[in-house]
């Protein structure tokens, strides 16, 4: 290349235009690095955190309408205080079995039932989680008349721990009917417990 036409390019790259074209481009570039490493960031914060106000908002309406439930849950709770002993009678915190084959013989003796065999199913003594409603089963045989069983399940019933009769069976005795009605009867009753 001649003198000439470097000179030629040396002006064209140094004259006021190119300058001002190229400063131009050098402040876009540095502009676009600037918005990409510090606007963008401080854009995704922003929402970011716009999104954990609405979601901290949403929780405190939540617990907003929990807490003002409190009032009525305390005055019904006050309703229930004097019922509160009853209800831990009928449900104790444990199986507490003496109360509950107390509760069987005492029933029997009341309407003159004669339990000739009683048995109690496995019972969790120790503190095993387990639901909330824990159960025992007690196995009961004996040879009575209707009325007599009868009046034990309404004694049953009427006692204040919580039970059930989940199981009642009336067996053939050699399948022979007797004068004075009695019936071999076998039940299962279910203590709840807490």
């Amino acid at each position: 290349m001649d003198n000439e036409s470097l000179q030629h390019i040396k002006d064209q790259l140094f004259n006021k235009k190119t300058k001002d074209y190229t400063n131009l481009t050098f402040f876009f570039l540095i502009f676009s690095m600037f918005a990409f490493f510090v606007i963008r960031p401080s854009l995704t914060t922003a929402f970011s955190l716009q999104k954990k106000e609405a979601a901290l908002k949403q929780t405190e309406i939540q617990y907003e309408e929990i807490v003002s439930r409190i009032p009525s849950i305390q005055s019904a709770l006050e309703a229930l205080r004097p019922d509160l002993p009853l209800i831990s009678e009928a449900l104790p915190k444990s199986p507490d079995l003496n109360s509950i084959l107390q509760d069987i013989r005492s029933g029997s003796t009341r309407s003159g039932l004669s339990i000739s065999r009683m048995t109690v199913n496995d019972v969790s003594l120790v503190g095993i989680p387990k639901p909330a409603l824990k159960h025992m089963v007690v196995e009961i045989e004996t040879d009575t008349t209707y009325p007599k069983i009868i009046a034990f399940q309404r004694d049953i019933h009427n006692q204040k721990r919580l039970k059930k009769v989940t199981k009642f069976e009336i067996l053939k005795d050699g399948g022979i009917a007797t004068q004075s009605g009695t019936l071999k009867v076998k039940m299962q009753i279910e203590g709840y417990y807490l």
